[in-house]
């Protein structure tokens, strides 16, 4: 199960943390905006996005609240080689955490060491240290999709 996700949204106006989104027949909140991706026009722009799923549940709703750093993330490049699908990690950069296939997103705050091993495969391995998305708890989650659902009413009344 994938909880969080990021989505590169195309809006007009604003984008605002606690916004609903639909994708593949489920709903997202937003809970973070990454990053302005392309300023378009006079209202018109693309923004990267950090969307939980709503009704799901992370692994670490059973601990306290705790959004700390993650040290030990590590990415190998074979031959020391950077490819379109393994990128060379940069400060910033959104990655995602496997917690019991928890699907936890969370973005590199620092790399700590970069360490070629001269052996057999002779790879280059990057480890950095992780600041972890927020999760929202049910509660919170709860109010966003609530504001969704109340602006979609439309009050009809007859005239007197």
């Amino acid at each position: 199960m994938v909880m969080q996700k990021v989505f590169i949204l195309e809006r007009t106006g604003y984008i605002e943390i606690g916004e609903t989104i639909e994708s593949d027949g489920k709903l997202y909140v937003i809970t973070n905006v990454v990053n302005l991706v392309e300023y378009m026009s006079e209202d018109r722009m693309k923004v990267r996005v950090i969307a939980q799923e709503y009704g799901t549940k992370s692994v670490l709703h059973k601990f306290d609240p705790w959004y700390g750093e993650w040290d030990r993330y590590q990415r190998r490049y074979p031959g020391g080689v950077e490819t379109e699908e393994n990128p060379f990690l940069q400060v910033g950069d959104v990655v995602l955490l496997s917690f019991e296939q928890d699907g936890l997103l969370g973005y590199i705050s620092k790399i700590v060491s970069v360490t070629y091993t001269g052996h057999n495969y002779q790879d280059l391995i990057m480890t950095c240290s992780v600041q972890i998305f927020p999760v929202w708890s049910d509660e919170d989650m709860r109010r966003a999709a609530k504001k969704k659902r109340l602006t979609t009413f439309k009050l009809i009344g007859k005239n007197s």
